[in-house]
């Protein structure tokens, strides 16, 4: 009995030290950077790459905001809103329609945006991500108050590039939560 603990050990030992093996450097991944890629480390998972639910996740917010471009952002320096994808700030102005005033931004995006399969960026990309947030079956409750005054977006016939965003209320925030 006492030789057959042993010797079940023994083998117990042989087989843990023989199944155990170096890992060789042809299991190591075969890609190489493109200089394209971002590397973003974060202390845990993101919860949502949507960049309408992001700003609920510090993680996700910190992935999504080096993902994408914005028409402008605020500068963490100088504190200014500086266009990205703007060909120039928003031209403001008051219009009276059917006996109500209209506030109106007409915007212009830059020639050379472009996605990265290299289609322009359009007034119509951003008429699709204005009704994404504003559908009411998408819970986007912490930023769709900030865009609920936008009553119309006409794009240009003539400029894919070119659009106005019409809104029934001055409001404060306006051009920072349009662009």
């Amino acid at each position: 009995m006492y030789i057959l603990r042993k010797t079940t050990l023994f083998l117990f030992l042989l087989v843990t030290l023989f199944s155990c093996k170096k890992d060789s450097v042809t299991d190591a991944p075969q890609w190489k950077r493109s200089g394209e890629e971002i590397i973003i480390r974060t202390p845990a998972e993101p919860r949502s790459l949507n960049p309408f639910f992001a700003i609920l996740d510090r993680n996700s917010t910190l992935i999504v905001q080096s993902m994408r471009q914005y028409l402008k952002y605020i500068d963490p320096e100088s504190l200014e809103n500086v266009n990205v994808l703007l060909a120039s700030d928003p031209i403001v102005r008051q219009e009276n329609k059917e006996g109500k005033d209209w506030w109106v931004y007409d915007l212009e995006i830059k020639e050379d945006a472009r996605w990265d399969d290299g289609s322009s960026i359009t007034g119509t990309d951003y008429l699709f991500t204005i009704k994404s947030i504003i559908n009411p079956s998408a819970s986007t409750v912490r930023i769709k108050p900030y865009l609920v005054s936008i009553k119309d977006i006409v794009i240009s016939s003539d400029n894919p590039k070119k659009f106005s965003v019409w809104t029934d209320k001055k409001y404060i925030l306006m051009e920072e939560a349009i662009t």
